[in-house]
């Protein structure tokens, strides 16, 4: 007698701009709701995000350049049917830095950070979370376009 091996296939994506607060507020960035009869699988979670953020122009100053820092940090969390977290990954980093040179107007980088992560037991929503660790020079206005997670749940 052989085993059923079932996997589902589940992803969830968001193109709507999200504040990310400099003050290191925490912010759900994208939720992947898990159906209750799929509790208690071994899950892949594939995702990415783009996260944005400006750096102030150097109109009519007398620096020739400004170094910038910009740390974001995010994790992936379990949420239980009580509304309690559970880290589902460590907390990882994202960094940029560089030197923006003068300019007569705010100039806007991104960076891309991706993960993967196995969930052994998934038993409620995945969900990604953010928040800025560290800003340093002219960063302001940080936010976050485009964000996208895949699940694959196995017997």
């Amino acid at each position: 007698m052989t085993k059923n091996h079932c996997t589902e296939f589940l992803s969830t994506q968001e193109t709507k701009p999200i504040e990310l607060p400099l003050d290191g507020t925490r912010v759900e960035l994208l939720r992947l709701r898990i159906p209750k009869y799929l509790y208690g699988r071994q899950t892949k979670l594939d995702g990415f995000f783009q996260s944005n953020f400006f750096v102030v122009g150097l109109e009519n100053t007398e620096q020739s350049s400004l170094s910038y820092k910009y740390e974001v940090a995010y994790q992936v969390m379990v949420e239980s049917t009580e509304a309690n977290y559970t880290p589902a990954s460590p907390l990882l980093l994202d960094t940029v830095s560089g030197v923006q040179q003068p300019a007569e107007f705010n100039v806007e980088h991104n960076t891309n950070p991706n993960f993967t992560v196995s969930v052994p037991c998934a038993a409620g929503d995945l969900v990604l979370m953010a928040s800025v660790v560290e800003t340093q020079g002219g960063v302001a206005g940080a936010f976050v376009n485009s964000r996208s997670m895949n699940a694959l749940l196995l017997n």
